[in-house]
């Protein structure tokens, strides 16, 4: 189904499993992204080779999104946790034929909450790591369909153009998605738009594979 209408994945952690963790240590993180890889690649069939690859040798990554939740609601990320978290995605994994695979990894988090926006500058200061992209969720006005375009930055920056929180977090905006849910088909479903600033497929068909 995915392949016929050309749809990419793009994992997201577990708010169940993995959510009541995000304050913890720099060793939680870690172990959970070595976890979050292994779980996509044994999903894809368990070879590297299904996954999106660049350069030549080939080099294969997956995206993830790390969403700063759990089953009560928004949760705040410690920055040893999210320091691990990220140093495994980099680090990556190996298929059964010893071929690497690399985690492009994002976080998923509130517009306002500004905590988890904090711990990922305050991350990047103290271990020079950061998200490779950022994923917004709650748009500013409460509007599920907005009447106007949202409020990009023209370098495709998320900072204080855009968050309440005035903090420059240097990475690109990659997705900002809607307060509300949409009616669509009879079924409630959230909507992301992609930011215009960014080649954006050119992203999807790096990152994120066809199941």
């Amino acid at each position: 189904m995915f392949h016929k209408y050309n749809l990419r994945l793009l994992p997201i952690t577990s708010v169940h499993f993995q959510g009541p963790r995000l304050g913890g240590t720099y060793t939680d993180g870690y172990g959970d992204a070595g976890a979050n890889l292994t779980a996509v690649l044994r999903a894809l069939g368990g070879n590297s080779d299904s996954f999106p690859c660049i350069g030549s040798p080939c080099v294969h990554y997956t995206s993830f999104a790390m969403d700063c939740e759990d089953d009560s609601g928004p949760v705040t990320v410690s920055v040893d946790y999210l320091h691990g978290w990220l140093e495994r995605m980099k680090a990556g994994i190996t298929d059964s034929a010893g071929t690497p695979l690399y985690g492009w990894s994002g976080v998923y988090n509130g517009h306002g909450i500004c905590a988890n926006w904090n711990n990922i500058v305050s991350c990047f200061n103290s271990y020079g790591i950061r998200p490779d992209f950022i994923w917004i969720a709650g748009y500013p006005d409460g509007s599920t369909i907005p009447s106007s375009p949202l409020p990009w930055n023209t370098d495709g920056d998320c900072d204080t153009d855009n968050s309440p929180c005035y903090v420059a977090l240097g990475q690109s905006t990659v997705l900002w998605q809607y307060a509300g849910d949409a009616l669509i088909a009879g079924e409630y479903v959230d909507l992301d738009q992609g930011n215009p600033n960014l080649d954006f497929h050119t992203a999807l068909g790096q990152y994120c594979p066809y199941p």
